[in-house]
C-alpha cells in the first residue's frame, strides 16, 4: 500500500496576491513542466507567467482576479491528420483541410485539401462507416458537425445506439429522425407500422442552417451486466446538449437503435460515424472514456463548534460542543441549527487509480479541503455561495481526508465534486438545505415569453459569455427572431429563432439576477460598434469607442420596433434591425455623407470565408450576405475582420444562423 504524500499541481482561487513571488514563479513552472499534460501545463503556465511579474506591471484586469484556469480535466482529441484513428474506412472518407456548404443546395460540399478535418463524400459503390479503434463503455464526446442542406448520418455509441445527424433547419416538430433525435429501435416481427418504436425527439429544434458548424457535447453510459453476463441496467444518454441547448436528459435506450452496427448488447463497443446517407464533415472530436473506479469513504467522523462566523475560523482555537461518526457528509445528523455554526469532517479517502484529481466545493458559506495535510480546495464565501476548484495527483491507496465548513447564515450548502483518470465528474458530498423561499421557488414552473402577438422590448440584463452587460434590452419580434443589443457600445451582441426567452430570473421571487435568457440557440456577435474612424485603412481597429460615441435613445417605428440613435463624433447615427425572411436585417443610416475616414467592420472571426454563393461565414457559426462597398477580409492581431470604407450614407446587411 502507497502511503507516500499526495503531489499538489495547483490550488485555483478566485482571489490571489498579484505581488511578484520568486519561489511561487519558480515553483508553478516546474509542476506545469512535469504534470505530464499539455493542457495543464498551458493553463499552468498562465499563472506562472503573471506569478512572475511585478505588481506594477500587470495591468488593471490582471489584478482584479485571476479567471479560473482549469475547469475540468482535459479530453482527448481524436486525430485527424489522417485516417489512422479509424479502421473500415472507405475510399469515402477523407482528411480535409477546408469545408464550406452553399446553404441552398442539396448536398452541396466543397472539399479543399489539408488535415484536421474528417469528411464523408458517399458514392454509390463506396458509402462504408467507420469506427475507432478504440473501444468505450461510458463516454464523454465532443464535436462539430457540418450537415449539408438535405443531409443525412449519424453517430452510433459502441456501434449500436445512434444519434441522428441531420438537416433539420427551422423544422417546428422535430421527430426521432431530425437532428440530435435518439433513432428508433426496430423489430421486423413486429405488426405492420409498429416495427418501429422507442424513437426519442429532441426537447427542442436546435439545429441551426445547413452547412455552418454545430457542437455537440453527449455523456453516454454503457450497459451494465452482471457477472454471469447478463444485463441489468440498460445504456443511457445522460445528457444531450446540441449547439449549448440540453436536447436530452437522463434517456435510457432498452437496446441496439435500427441499423446498429454491432450485434447483441456488450460492456463495450468502437465508435461508429456512419458514411452511407449523406456528405457531413467533422472537427475538434474529443474524448473521456470512463470506467467504474471512483473514490470511497470510511471512517467519517466530525466535530461541531457553535458560533456564527464570517470567516473559516482557527479550530485550533475552539472547543467542539460535540462529536460522533457519520455514514457520509450529513449536516442533518451532525445539527439541527440552519446557522452559527461550523464543522470538520475527517475520515479515510480510498484512491482506486494513480493520477490527477480534480476536485471542486461548492459552499454557502465557506470551507476547506486537505488531503494529507495538502490543501486542495480553499473555499471562502464571504458569506454566501461560492465554488473553487483544485488538482491534485493521487497515487493508489487510503488517505486521510478533512473537510472544513462554517455556515454563518441563510442557505446551508456543502457540495464536494471530482473527476480523475477514468472516472467521470461525480459527487463525494452533497448536502443542501434551501430555505423556504427557495423551496417555494422551486416549486413554479418557468416563466417563458413565446407567441408573441406584437414586438416586445424587454431591459432586463443579458450574459454576454461570462460578463453581464447591465445596458440592454432584448427585443422579440412575432416573426420568431430575436436579439439582444448592448446601448453601452451600439452593438448587435447576440440573436436567436424561437421563443423569445426565459423570464423566470427577472420576475419570479426577487428577481436578483435580472436575466433573460435564450431558450433555443443563439449566436453571439462582436461587443463593438460597427464604425469607427481611422486614419487610414491600416490602423488598427479601435478598442474603446465611447469617447466618440453618444447614445441618444430609440424612437419606434409605425411596425412597433425600435430605431436606435447615437451620435458618433459628428455624425448622426440611426440603427435599425428588422426580421425578414427568416434572416435578421440590420440597416445603418448616417445623416450625411462621411468623410473617407470613416471605416466600417461588420464582425471579425478566427476566420471570415468568402463562399461561392457570395455569403460570408463567421468560423462556420453564422452567414452574413451584404451588398455595396468594397468589402475586404483583412486580419487584426491574428483575426479576419469583414472590413470596407465608409463612402455611402446608409449600408445594410443580413444574418443567416
Amino acid at each position: 500500500m502507497d502511503t507516500g504524500s499526495p503531489t499538489p499541481f495547483l490550488v485555483i482561487r478566485t482571489h490571489w496576491d498579484t505581488q511578484s513571488n520568486p519561489a511561487f514563479c519558480i515553483l508553478s513552472f516546474v509542476i506545469a513542466k512535469f504534470s505530464m499534460n499539455k493542457n495543464i501545463f498551458f493553463g499552468l503556465a498562465v499563472l506562472f507567467l503573471l506569478s512572475c511579474q511585478n505588481k506594477e506591471t500587470l495591468s488593471e484586469k490582471e489584478m482584479e482576479e485571476v479567471v479560473e484556469v482549469i475547469k475540468e480535466l482535459p479530453f482527448d482529441t481524436l486525430a485527424l491528420i489522417d485516417l489512422s484513428a479509424f479502421e473500415n474506412t472507405g475510399q469515402n472518407w477523407k482528411s480535409a483541410g477546408k469545408v464550406t456548404s452553399d446553404y441552398l443546395t442539396e448536398h452541396d460540399l466543397t472539399v479543399e485539401s489539408g488535415t484536421g478535418i474528417l469528411v464523408n463524400e458517399p458514392q454509390p459503390e463506396d458509402n462504408r462507416n467507420i469506427r475507432t479503434k478504440w473501444n468505450h463503455g461510458d463516454l464523454e464526446l465532443k464535436f462539430e458537425v457540418m450537415v449539408p442542406r438535405g443531409s443525412n448520418s449519424g453517430v452510433y455509441f459502441q456501434g449500436r445506439y445512434e444519434v441522428q445527424l441531420f438537416d433539420s433547419w427551422e423544422k417546428s416538430d422535430p421527430t426521432f429522425s431530425d437532428m440530435g433525435g435518439i433513432y428508433q429501435r426496430w423489430d421486423e416481427n413486429r405488426p405492420e407500422g409498429q416495427k418501429g418504436y422507442e424513437g426519442i425527439a429532441p426537447r427542442i429544434n436546435a439545429a441551426i442552417a445547413p452547412g455552418l458548424w454545430q457542437r455537440y457535447h453527449i455523456l453516454f453510459r454503457a450497459p451494465r451486466f452482471d457477472q454471469d453476463g447478463n444485463k441489468i441496467e440498460n445504456a443511457h444518454f445522460e445528457f444531450v446538449y446540441l449547439n449549448d441547448q440540453l436536447i436530452h436528459k437522463d434517456v435510457e435506450v432498452s437496446g441496439p437503435t435500427r441499423a446498429h452496427q454491432e450485434n447483441g448488447e456488450q460492456p463495450e463497443g468502437p465508435l461508429y460515424f456512419q458514411g452511407d446517407h449523406g456528405p457531413v464533415a467533422f472537427r475538434d472530436i474529443e474524448y473521456k472514456r470512463y470506467g467504474k473506479d471512483s473514490l470511497s469513504l470510511s471512517d467519517l467522523k466530525y466535530q461541531l463548534f457553535e458560533g456564527k462566523y464570517d470567516y473559516i475560523p482557527d479550530f485550533d482555537t475552539l472547543t467542539a460542543s460535540s462529536s460522533g461518526t457519520v455514514d457520509y457528509f450529513d449536516l442533518d445528523a451532525v445539527t439541527s441549527q440552519s446557522e452559527g455554526f461550523s464543522v470538520i469532517f475527517e475520515g479515510k479517502l480510498h484512491v482506486p487509480t494513480d493520477g490527477s484529481y480534480l476536485f471542486e466545493t461548492q459552499i454557502d458559506d465557506g470551507g476547506d479541503l486537505w488531503i494529507d495535510s495538502v490543501l486542495v480546495v480553499h473555499n471562502e464565501g464571504e458569506p454566501g455561495w461560492g465554488s473553487e476548484r483544485g488538482l491534485i495527483h493521487l497515487s493508489p491507496g487510503i488517505r486521510n481526508l478533512k473537510l472544513t465548513y462554517y455556515q454563518e447564515v441563510w442557505s446551508t450548502t456543502l457540495l464536494v465534486f471530482y473527476e480523475g483518470p477514468g472516472i467521470s465528474r461525480r459527487s463525494l458530498a452533497s448536502f443542501r438545505k434551501k430555505a423556504p423561499w427557495e423551496e417555494e421557488m422551486a416549486q413554479r414552473p418557468p416563466l417563458i415569453l413565446k407567441d408573441l402577438e406584437n414586438p416586445e422590448l424587454l431591459r432586463g440584463f443579458v450574459m454576454y459569455g461570462d460578463q453581464k452587460l447591465t445596458h440592454a434590452i432584448s427585443v422579440g419580434d412575432p416573426s420568431g427572431i430575436h436579439y439582444s443589443y448592448d446601448l453601452n457600445t451600439g452593438a448587435l451582441v447576440k440573436c436567436w429563432k424561437g421563443a423569445f426567452g426565459d423570464v423566470t430570473e427577472m420576475w419570479q421571487g426577487r428577481g436578483e439576477s435580472q436575466l433573460m435568457q435564450p431558450v433555443t440557440p443563439s449566436i453571439q456577435l462582436e461587443r463593438s460598434f460597427p464604425i469607427a474612424k481611422l486614419d487610414d485603412k491600416s490602423r488598427a481597429w479601435p478598442e474603446d469607442f465611447t469617447p466618440s460615441l453618444d447614445y441618444d435613445g430609440y424612437t419606434i417605428d409605425s411596425d412597433q420596433r425600435p430605431i436606435f440613435h447615437y451620435k458618433y463624433n459628428e455624425v448622426k447615427v440611426d440603427d435599425k434591425l428588422i426580421p425578414k425572411n427568416g434572416e435578421l436585417n440590420r440597416t445603418i443610416t448616417l445623416d450625411k455623407i462621411p468623410d473617407e475616414s470613416l471605416y466600417v467592420k461588420l464582425g471579425e472571426a478566427s476566420k471570415i470565408l468568402k463562399l461561392k454563393n457570395g455569403l460570408y461565414s463567421f468560423d462556420g457559426k453564422y452567414y452574413l450576405s451584404t451588398s455595396g462597398l468594397d468589402w475586404e477580409i483583412r486580419q487584426q492581431d491574428g483575426r479576419d475582420q469583414l472590413f470596407a470604407a465608409l463612402n455611402e450614407k446608409s449600408l445594410s446587411y443580413n444574418l443567416i444562423w
